[in-house]
C-alpha cells in the first residue's frame, strides 16, 4: 500500500479494508508515522494517543476477520483528531479555544 492513504477519503478506504487489501492495523500506522514526521511544525494534536489507536486497529481487524465488519464504524484511522476532556490524559493550552 502507499504512503498516501492520508490522501484517501473513509469511503475510499473502507472497501479496501473489507476486501482485506489494507488492514486496520495498517492504516493506523500509515497515520501515526504522517503524524510524527508533521506534527512537529503543525502542532495540530493536543495529545496522540497512539497506543490506544493501535489497540483499536487490532479489536476491529479480529472483528472483520470474524465476519463482522460493520463499514468504517468498525474502524478508526487513526487520524481523526479528538480534543474532548477526560480526566485521565493532559492537554494543553490549545484546547482553551475549544471549550465549552
Amino acid at each position: 500500500m502507499t504512503n498516501d492513504l492520508h490522501y484517501k477519503t473513509i469511503s475510499e478506504l473502507a472497501p479496501l479494508i473489507r476486501d482485506g487489501v489494507l488492514s486496520s492495523v495498517e492504516l493506523t500506522e500509515s497515520q501515526l508515522d504522517r503524524i510524527d514526521r508533521i506534527d512537529g511544525q503543525l502542532k495540530a494534536y493536543a495529545t496522540v494517543m497512539a497506543d490506544s489507536a493501535r489497540a483499536q486497529a487490532r479489536t476491529a481487524d479480529a472483528e472483520i476477520a470474524a465476519g463482522n465488519y460493520r463499514g468504517p464504524a468498525s474502524w478508526d484511522p487513526g487520524g481523526s483528531q479528538r480534543l474532548v476532556r477526560h480526566k485521565r490524559r493532559s492537554h494543553d493550552g490549545r484546547q482553551r479555544c475549544i471549550r465549552r
